[in-house]
């Protein structure tokens, strides 16, 4: 009878129609994100040839898809688009669902202002259910033991590798 009722809960749930689908890993149930909503957004500014607009910002999707924009003056500009592996997606969202992100950034080291001596600093927001968080690498260090931050890294990797952004001079 528990099953029964623990099924039933479960497609109604499945039926329900909001943003995110249920998946099923490892015995567990998962939400996945819409593929029309953005997952995550990271602006990566500072040390980017500042001789033009040439910082960049990768906006990503549920369902891999990736916008590359190039930041500067009043609007981005989008330049072109990637995917992102699918696993590696379902890695960080499973990630984010499972941390306090709140708690996640109190536990942080202070972050170093790389983009104050020509290097690039990462301005992350995560979008999740409960609203938007933003990290800073400027202000909390992105920590590789972090399962969230350590999630993250292929796919920043593969959005940066995946995008060229070409240098424009003023």
């Amino acid at each position: 009878m528990y099953r029964a009722l623990i099924a039933l809960v479960l497609l109604v749930t499945a039926c329900g129609g909001g943003s995110v689908a249920p998946e099923t890993t490892t015995g567990a149930v998962v939400s996945r994100p819409a593929p029309d909503a953005v997952v995550l957004s990271a602006d990566l500014v500072g040390g980017c040839a500042m001789m033009g607009p040439n910082c960049s910002r990768y906006v990503v999707y549920g369902d891999g898809r990736v916008e590359g924009y190039r930041l500067g003056g009043v609007a981005s500009e989008l330049v072109a688009e990637t995917t992102v592996d699918p696993g590696a997606l379902a890695e960080f969202t499973e990630a984010v669902a499972g941390t306090d992100l709140e708690a996640l950034r109190s536990r942080l080291p202070a972050g170093t202002c790389m983009a104050c001596v020509d290097g690039v600093d990462t301005t992350l927001v995560i979008h999740t259910g409960d609203g938007d968080v933003t990290f800073s690498s400027a202000e909390t260090e992105f920590d590789p033991s972090e399962p969230v931050f350590a999630a993250l890294r292929p796919i920043l990797d593969a959005a940066v590798a995946g995008i060229e952004i070409p240098v424009q001079t003023r």
